[in-house]
């Protein structure tokens, strides 16, 4: 593999980037920790730190936990968020993820997802490897070892729908901020001028990215404008 690090920071060059199957996420430097109680596992284990068919076989497991959701459950749980411009949305999402997904105890879910996240695209340290323990004994499918791919492809997907989500509802308030009335509307009540979700996301990779600099390798000789 190539080892020279790419970064592109434009919102077309993202896109471009992550649509190129060559161009692949470079994997921290660390050291080698115990099967499902490390974060050195949990990297070695996802599909976010892998490329070619492995890449494809774990990116199938995380298509197949959200296959299970219920979107119109899911909706109807994110819809009591609070106000995003008074607390931080990520435990909200995670929570509210783990629940949608009939996963156990969403809060301590939450919770130690948050402590993996601090450290899920480089660093180590005692905490974040307790968390990654604690999530593959919550998280573990029944009839699959521990440390197995399924339990990773479920941490992946609650670790990187937790910055990307939260960003998404942040712009979605500051924009339906301008749209509320003064007085206050109807619960579950949709403001006029509030924009469909998928403007919201266009406009919130472009302006609010949870990553702002996207670094990638390549996995095989590629020209990279």
């Amino acid at each position: 593999m190539n080892r020279t690090v790419h970064e592109v920071r434009r919102y077309e060059d993202v896109r471009a980037a992550l649509a190129d199957p060559i161009l692949v996420p470079e994997l921290p430097a660390a050291a080698e920790g115990p099967v499902g109680a490390s974060m050195a596992w949990l990297r070695a284990s996802v599909p976010r730190f892998s490329s070619g068919g492995t890449h494809a076989a774990r990116r199938a497991l995380v298509e197949t936990e959200l296959a299970r959701l219920d979107v119109a459950r899911l909706e109807k749980a994110a819809a009591h968020w609070p106000d995003a411009a008074a607390k931080d949305a990520a435990p909200h999402v995670v929570r509210t993820l783990a629940q949608a997904l009939g996963y156990p105890e969403p809060e301590m879910v939450a919770e130690a997802v948050a402590a993996v996240a601090g450290a899920y695209f480089g660093g180590e340290g005692p905490e974040a490897d307790a968390a990654v323990a604690r999530l593959v004994d919550l998280l573990s499918p029944a009839g699959q070892p521990h440390g197995s791919h399924e339990v990773a492809a479920r941490i992946c997907l609650l670790e990187q729908a937790r910055d990307a989500t939260a960003a998404l509802i942040r712009q979605a308030d500051g924009a339906l901020a301008g749209a509320r009335p003064t007085d206050a509307r109807p619960t579950g009540a949709r403001p006029t001028g509030a924009r469909p979700v998928e403007r919201l996301l266009h406009e919130t990779l472009r302006d609010d990215p949870p990553v702002r600099a996207l670094r990638r390798v390549a996995a095989r000789d590629t020209r990279v404008a």
